[in-house]
This record gives structure tokens, sequence and C-alpha cells, in this order.
């Protein structure tokens, strides 16, 4: 590391004050904007070998034929798209095979999920606390949350969504998805009744996407539900996918094309079709990766990658959509945990971003392509 980087990143940590952070079968909800029943097809993909992924010829689409280093880890990838990817250029052909991380903030003891809001702050959750670093504060802002705070994201308008679990009241429909609105210190809840929120993603448009593991507490025999709701208040969330066992991770595709999927189940990534044309409907459902010990994190970068993490075996792998061909791209990070490329300095677009469960730490490993960082509020 020469002297520029390195005072550079003695004096991001002096900004921030480190330490100072104390089955298979899936069916559509009944709606204007999903299919009722998708049937039989609906069931995952079984992976048989090569041949199950769809042929694709990558000097006709334009793209450089060495799309990544083989490696003998998860090997369910399939194709997931024959519309190329958002971007092509030479960042995406010298994105690396591997990439060292770098320290950036510690004392994160129990840290879950953490994000960017866009202007040099950081969100941090650590158990029930959500500790709120703003760019421009000497002080950190704490709020205390009536359960586990499992994951959290900004949003364009409507500020920052909790999802929340109260895990003394397991099965009681204690979970809720809390909104922090611009400037407050409090939150509301905006979405209850749930009894095992899991992931929450934030989309393009500005749709907050979340996830119930459990089933309904009134009975119901629906199971593994995931709702889309507007960022902005004055409609209600809906549910418009079920049956998907175990549903944790949540990560939305840039272009509005799919909805992944982790599943605790089975320690694999579900692709889910969505069709922005037709509202966002919902359409088949397939394995896009498996072999993982435990998916504990989704990102994405400007090459339609998508990067996950691999908690029990310390590995963040880069899948890239378009080959069945899985890298592991960052290796050193101890039980990586919530993934997130940088969105506003000192936060680089081409740094992803990875919480330690391991020791408590916020690090980041530089992939050369840019990333697509999570929505950030509008400034």
């Amino acid at each position: 590391m020469d002297r520029r980087r390195a005072f550079g990143w003695i004096a991001l940590t002096a900004t921030l004050g480190v330490g100072c952070f104390p089955d298979d079968a899936l069916h559509t909800d009944a709606g204007g904007d999903a299919v009722s029943d998708l049937g039989p097809r609906d069931a995952t993909v079984t992976d048989t070998g090569v041949l199950d992924a769809p042929r694709f010829d990558v000097v006709e689409a334009g793209l450089p034929a060495d799309m990544g280093v083989p490696d003998a880890g998860p090997d369910d990838a399939v194709d997931a798209s024959d519309s190329g990817p958002m971007i092509e250029g030479p960042a995406c052909e010298m994105a690396p095979a591997s990439a060292a991380s770098r320290l950036l903030l510690d004392g994160l003891t129990g840290a879950r999920d953490f994000a960017f809001d866009g202007l040099g702050g950081v969100a941090v959750a650590q158990g029930s606390t959500v500790v709120v670093r703003r760019g421009s504060d000497s002080t950190p802002v704490t709020m205390v949350m009536p359960g586990e705070v499992v994951a959290l994201r900004y949003t364009r308008t409507a500020g920052l969504m909790l999802a929340v679990f109260n895990n003394t009241g397991m099965g009681t429909s204690n979970g809720a998805i809390y909104q922090v609105a611009p400037g407050a210190t409090t939150a509301t809840v905006r979405q209850g009744g749930l009894r095992q929120p899991g992931g929450l993603a934030v989309d393009a448009d500005n749709n907050v996407w979340f996830s119930d593991t459990a089933a309904p507490a009134d009975g119901g025999t629906r199971f593994g539900l995931i709702y889309r709701m507007p960022a902005d208040p004055g409609e209600a969330a809906r549910v418009v996918v079920t049956d998907v066992p175990s549903p944790t991770q949540l990560l939305v595709d840039a272009a509005g094309r799919y909805l992944f999927v982790a599943r605790s189940d089975t320690n694999t990534v579900m692709r889910i079709d969505l069709a922005p044309a037709d509202g966002g409907a919902i359409g088949d459902a397939m394995e896009f990766v498996g072999g993982f010990s435990r998916v504990s994190g989704l990102a994405q970068d400007e090459c339609g990658n998508v990067y996950v993490a691999d908690e029990i075996v310390d590995r963040i792998w880069r899948v890239p959509i378009l080959a069945g061909i899985s890298v592991r791209v960052v290796t050193d990070v101890r039980g990586p945990r919530s993934l997130m490329f940088g969105a506003g300095a000192p936060f680089g677009p081409r740094e992803l971003y990875a919480l330690s469960s391991t020791d408590g730490t916020l690090r980041g490993a530089n992939v050369v392509v840019r990333g697509v960082p999570q929505v950030v509020p509008a400034r």
C-alpha cells in the first residue's frame, strides 16, 4: 500500500469513528400483477451437468470469451438471460479472479446488516440497535428497536426501512417492517403481522421487497411469503410470491428483470423472472446457483454478475449472469455477512463491502468493476 493510500485509510477511520459503532414449488399471489398458480413448472430445476445450461454464444453477443476463472466451488449456476450484461467494456474484462480486502471499521460486535446513504454515511444493524453515522456528523445516532434488526435498506424518498424480528414473541406476529423518515430518529411501523422477517431489498423504482420466512399466524396454508411495497406511504404491501421455503436474502436485478432469493433450507439462490413492462409481474422460477454452506449476502455489479457471500466457509463468490462459472473473488473476510457496493465518498463504487460476523469489522475489496449500489436517498 503506498503512503497516500495508507494516509487515506487513516483519515477514513478517523472520520467514521473506528470502534464507535457499539419445497421447491413456488406460487404467486392472486392480483392484477400476478399469476394465481404457476403449477408444476415452478419446481426448482435439478442440475444434471453442464448440458442443463442453455447455449450462449459469447462471440455473437460481443462479450469476451474469458468470462472468469473456473473454480471448484458452487457448481449449479445456469444461464440467467439472453439479454446481455448491463454494460460491456474493459472493466468487465479486467475483473480480477481474486481480491484482498481492507479493514474500514471495527468494533461492530453482533452486526448483521449495513447500508450506505450515498452521502458518506453508513447505518449498521447490531442486534436491536441501529447506529447511523452520517458523513457530516461527528457523533453517530443510535436507535433502539423492539427486537433484532435483521435487515435494513435506504429508500430514495422515504428514508430508512428496517426489518425487525422480536424473538421473544416468536409465532405471535411480532415481526414488522419499520420506517425512519429522512431526518428522523424514531421509527414507525409500515407493515406489521410478520412472524419471522427475512430479507429486505429496494429496487430501482423505489419499491421495498421483504420476506416472511414463517407460515402466517392465522393458520393459513401459505408460507415463505415475499412482499412488494411502495416506499412512500399510501399503498399497502402486497404478497407477490408464496411457498418459497426459508427465503432470506433478497436482491432485485438493477434492470428489473429478476428477483434473486437465497433459501436457507437448501443454501441455494433462486432466480425469479420479473416482467417490468407489466408492472413487475412474477414469472418463472429456477435455481440460479447452489452448493453453498450459508448464503448471507447478495450484491450485483455493472456487468450483471451476482456476488454471493457464504458465511460458513469465509468466501464471497462472483457468479457471471451469462455463464455457469463461479469465482471465489474474495477469500479473506471471515464470516462474510451482508454485501454492498460503495455509494458516496469515501465508499468507492468499485469496492465490494462486507461485514465480518467473526471479528465484527467492515471490510472492502476492490473488484475493478463498478457495483450496482443499493438505492440511496435523493440529494
